[in-house]
């Protein structure tokens, strides 16, 4: 049996949307952007490893968003002491 990872359960709670094909392929740009939420959570948590994965899933999924410059730089950086300079929104722009 397959199982969505634990984010996409909670995000989706959180947005009210549910994604769209078992495999967790997000239904909106929101949704796709929670992963990036989630990323930086983690980051803050101490989890930089799991803070990558989200963030890289992210702009895997949304490569043309408008601060894909920043969050790739801040993707670089997380972890080390140069990431407090880099703060991208968590609200899409």
């Amino acid at each position: 049996m397959h199982r969505r990872p634990v984010s996409i359960d909670l995000v989706s709670t959180i947005i009210g949307t549910e994604p769209e094909d078992a495999r967790g392929a997000p239904q909106t740009k929101e949704l796709a952007r929670a992963e990036f939420v989630m990323g930086r959570i983690l980051a803050a948590k101490g989890d930089t490893a799991g803070a990558r994965e989200h963030i890289a899933k992210y702009l895997a999924l949304s490569p043309k968003t408008p601060d894909a410059e920043l969050i790739q730089g801040y993707l670089g950086v997380i972890g080390k002491p140069e990431a407090a300079g880099v703060n991208p929104d968590l609200e899409l722009p």
